[in-house]
């Protein structure tokens, strides 16, 4: 997938979908040199998702949604869309905030997996039952009824506070390191989370860097 990040309330990633699209129908002589999709990670919603001025969410949903549109004009194949949530999106202050969305009322978090073909969920903690309970927060079983994947997005980068990531850094949580967060991975069928996948997040983090005797390096040799 091609991966953009402009995370800004403009939706900027909308506008370099096209490069995609031109490359693969123009650039691409076969399928495997074609990207199967886009992926976006813009967090600006987190800014606005109590906003009183419903205008705000919605024009940030039409523009999520021109990032389909933008995919779906590809003439040789298709394009598959991907967005990356928080769990909390949906909400405001604990709250599910629902509001109407073309024709459509469901809060944020259910619009988003509307728009796009799979989601990630960042779940922001490291144990149950937090985590399953995060990901039915951000519509799961919404995703599960759609045929939609979804994944569990965990940290490795070094954050605050300490029980959202798999950093090593010293707190008072146990298991920072690479075997535990593969423990947890394991732990998803009893934890109602069968049949979805894991996205581990490294950016600037620790996972696979051999830097800490608890991350050892990988390679393909």
């Amino acid at each position: 997938y091609a991966l953009f990040a402009a995370s800004d309330i403009e939706v900027s990633e909308r506008h370099m979908v096209p490069y995609v699209v031109w490359y693969n129908d123009n650039c691409a002589h076969t399928d495997q040199e074609k990207f199967d999709g886009v992926a976006v990670n813009n967090e600006a919603y987190a800014a606005i998702k109590c906003s009183s001025d419903l205008n705000q969410r919605t024009t940030y949903l039409d523009r999520l949604q021109e990032i389909h549109d933008g995919a779906q004009k590809q003439r040789h194949g298709r394009l598959l869309t991907h967005f990356s949530v928080s769990w909390h999106w949906g909400q405001c202050n604990g709250q599910s905030q629902p509001f109407l969305w073309r024709g459509k009322t469901s809060d944020a978090s259910h619009h988003m997996i509307d728009i796009f073909d799979s989601i990630d969920v960042q779940v922001g903690y490291t144990t149950f039952p937090q985590i399953n309970e995060r990901m039915d927060l951000a519509g799961l079983n919404y995703s599960r009824l759609l045929n939609k994947p979804s994944f569990v997005t965990f940290y490795t980068d070094k954050t605050e506070p300490c029980q959202i990531t798999f950093f090593p850094q010293t707190c008072r949580w146990s298991g920072r390191s690479e075997s535990n967060l593969f423990s947890v991975i394991d732990q998803f069928p009893q934890n109602g989370l069968s049949g979805i996948q894991p996205c581990i997040h490294y950016f600037r983090g620790v996972y696979s860097s051999g830097g800490h005797p608890d991350w050892p390096a990988h390679s393909n040799h």
